[in-house]
């Protein structure tokens, strides 16, 4: 629903909002683990927390990505 990403001076920090926390973890081990691990070779997990969200805000007219 939500995805946001910055560089940090030790590494990327990502925030993302899903609809479940399985919708997550399914995307992760489908789509993105085999890219990472497979094609790129990188061999550190993520360390993802997860909290539940207390309201989302869609500002009118905003819509789409940067």
């Amino acid at each position: 629903m939500l995805h946001a990403a910055w560089f940090v001076s030790n590494g990327l920090n990502v925030l993302d909002i899903w609809e479940s926390e399985d919708h997550f973890t399914r995307f992760i081990a489908e789509r993105v683990a085999p890219v990472l691990k497979g094609e790129l070779g990188v061999q550190s997990d993520p360390e993802p927390q997860f909290f539940p969200l207390h309201r989302r805000f869609v500002a009118p007219g905003i819509s789409g990505g940067a």
